[in-house]
């Protein structure tokens, strides 16, 4: 979860900040000292609303809510929750920046801390998403995010030690906990479920299929004891979950935050993925780095012979194409007025922009090879850049109009970012079947991806097709509602 504080001026985004990270304390002179603070040039009652999720949403959220409302009320400040619904608190958040303070799980940290970079540069004070939700500056966290881009090994350490000392110090935000996932699976139908991270989208690509797999008719699951196939039935993979958005949005750009990229993960492929060993090749056959002008630049060649899911060949041009509409959705469209240059103008997607920000050019070399020119950084940082969804370019290059949300303020924003991309068309081993909005979604395995290519001798790392024939994912209203369907036998 985090904790993040921005009011209407500094005085009091810096005054609630403070309280917030003392409350903890509880004797009364403190108490006293903190209610002389609050109100010492204000007549008027000093007064905020933490605005979160309700209690069948995340009830962790609404008892730390509860909890921390009590501090300030301890402080002698009016403080009161606001239970809002999922979607309402992310888009007032972080569309309209509307709130004193909120609660909400945020995206899972990746491993590298120049994910930092995107969370806390004054750069993104006023950009609307993931990107410095708190609108967040310090010019020494500005220097020492940037300064951790170009250094490597034992230096690099020492300046991410000093950035996150000072952010300890200032707390733009409060990590409050980690609430437990509870998981229910059946392990007749799929054996490993243990040794599988279905956090990552990869880890549904590994689980192996049990003796006797529930297929779609309900019957025996078509396989032998050995877990050979020995009829035709398809075998399904049957999901159950409370998040209605895969259902009904399925854009990896989408201005609102997902809770989980799973599935958007499954639709497109990247040119590489992280593993425990580091980042690999995966939509890419290889990639080489050298040095221009003393920053990074790499030689990116594609596996050979790639498809979208609609049977278009997969090119560099779809790359170049990527990294020109993730850095500015509109592609230019939104530049041309008086005074104002393409780079004042444009439109960014917010969820991938710490890491396009990485990238200075990508210049076609052939259709499968593209150089890709970094800014200044260090290899280690440049690939975070190849962790981004690869678009195709003839679906994508008609959505750069500006757009407006019925209803809701969003500034500029274009059509790339608030479509729902339904039937999305992507490379990755999972294709979009079809969905019944706010109910259910059906994916089928991709053929023509190249984990079903035995003959691939790329020597990149490699993960065996699925060992189902259909993935479904079924909406229900609770978790405890969930844990029953997998109790009855309905879900995997």
């Amino acid at each position: 979860m985090v904790k993040s504080s921005k009011g209407p001026d500094i005085r009091r985004r810096a005054l609630l900040g403070t309280l917030t990270a003392g409350a903890t304390a509880s004797v009364g002179g403190c108490l006293r000292r903190a209610r002389s603070v609050a109100g010492w040039d204000s007549r008027t009652q000093v007064s905020l609303q933490i605005k979160t999720l309700p209690a069948d949403a995340d009830p962790y959220a609404l008892h730390a809510a509860r909890m921390i409302t009590s501090w300030f009320q301890e402080a002698g400040i009016d403080a009161q929750v606001v239970p809002v619904s999922e979607e309402e608190l992310l888009r007032q958040v972080l569309l309209g920046q509307d709130f004193d303070i909120f609660l909400a799980r945020t995206t899972s940290l990746e491993v590298d801390p120049d994910v930092l970079y995107g969370l806390l540069h004054s750069r993104y004070a006023d950009t609307r998403g993931w990107q410095n939700p708190f609108g967040f500056a310090d010019l020494d966290v500005d220097e020492w995010l940037e300064e951790q881009r170009a250094e490597t090994g034992e230096r690099r350490r020492d300046v991410v030690d000093d950035l996150l000392e000072s952010v300890a110090r200032s707390q733009p935000f409060t990590v409050l906990g980690f609430p437990d996932e509870i998981r229910a699976a059946h392990r007749e139908n799929f054996s490993n479920w243990r040794g599988a991270d279905v956090q990552s989208q990869y880890g549904y690509l590994r689980l192996d299929r049990a003796a006797g797999t529930r297929t779609d008719d309900g019957g025996d699951g078509g396989t032998n004891g050995d877990g050979t196939d020995d009829g035709d039935d398809p075998t399904v993979l049957r999901v159950v979950g409370t998040d209605r958005r895969p259902t009904e949005n399925l854009n990896p750009l989408s201005v609102e935050y997902r809770r989980s990229g799973v599935i958007t993960g499954l639709l497109y492929d990247s040119i590489g993925h992280r593993t425990p060993s580091g980042m690999r090749p995966w939509l890419a056959e290889s990639w080489q780095f050298a040095n221009a002008d003393d920053d990074p630049r790499a030689t990116v060649r594609l596996r050979p012979d790639q498809t979208w899911h609609d049977g278009e060949p997969l090119t560099a041009e779809d790359v170049k194409f990527t990294y020109a509409m993730l850095a500015d959705t509109s592609l230019g469209s939104a530049a041309g007025q008086e005074g104002e240059t393409a780079a004042e103008t444009r439109v960014p997607a917010p969820r991938f922009q710490g890491r396009t920000d990485l990238v200075d050019d990508v210049v076609v070399v052939d259709s499968s090879t593209v150089a890709v020119q970094f800014t200044d950084c260090s290899t280690d940082v440049a690939v975070r850049a190849f962790t981004v969804p690869i678009l195709p370019k003839h679906v994508w290059e008609d959505r750069t109009a500006p757009v407006s949300v019925s209803g809701i303020e969003v500034g500029e924003a274009t059509e790339a970012l608030v479509t729902n991309n339904i039937e999305p068309v992507g490379s990755g081993p999972i294709r979009f079947g079809q969905n019944t909005p706010r109910e259910s979604l059906v994916l089928e395995p991709f053929e023509d991806h190249f984990l079903f290519d035995e003959s691939d001798g790329s020597g990149t790392e490699r993960i065996d097709p699925p060992k189902f024939d259909r993935l479904t994912i079924q909406v229900v209203g609770s978790d405890d509602a969930a844990v029953g369907v997998v109790d009855d036998g309905d879900a995997t």
